[in-house]
């Protein structure tokens, strides 16, 4: 009988005292807010809202995972309160915005990453140039004469930033 009662109790009071983590499928994500809206495994309502980074003070600085739409995803309870939850811990995250004034991948023996839009902007200089190159040669029978440069030269195309940029890793 102390069995039945003691169990009784445990499941009354589970009832009234709020999890602290909660499993959750993720089923949107507000990236500009840094938060997303998730349904619980156990059927529970959908929680709204639910913070990607602690801060809420307007603070941009930080390192944001963003959860794959339909992952799973650990939630966390600030303070017992279901209204006020954060992610815990992820299962895939499709993109990681990491803000911040130094970012070092791997160490940092290779230097610093370019400014694509620069860098294009030089080779399409030096192939805007390549493209008016003429050559002076002195024909047999008179003076010299100019002329247009190889004809692969004359059509050079112009390099775009998909030309070289790799669009997984982005810095600003």
């Amino acid at each position: 009988m102390d069995n039945e009662i003691r169990q009784a109790l445990v499941d009354l009071i589970k009832k009234f005292t709020p999890m602290q983590v909660i499993a959750a499928k993720v089923i949107s994500v507000n990236e500009t807010d840094a938060k997303c809206d998730c349904d619980p495994a156990d059927g529970g309502p959908t929680l709204h809202d639910v913070r990607l980074r602690s801060s809420i003070d307007g603070i941009q600085e930080g390192i944001i995972p963003i959860p794959a739409i339909d992952s799973y995803i650990l939630v966390g309870l600030i303070n017992n309160d279901i209204n006020q939850c954060y992610v815990v811990s992820y299962t895939s995250i499709s993109k990681i915005t990491i803000i911040c004034d130094d970012i070092r991948l791997n160490g940092d023996a290779h230097g610093s990453m370019i400014i694509i839009q620069n860098l294009v902007n030089k080779i399409n200089q030096l192939e805007q140039t390549m493209s008016i190159h003429q050559h002076a040669y002195v024909g047999s029978s008179g003076p010299a004469v100019t002329t247009p440069g190889s004809p692969s030269q004359m059509i050079t195309p112009q390099t775009t930033v998909n030309d070289l940029a790799n669009t997984k890793v982005k810095h600003g």
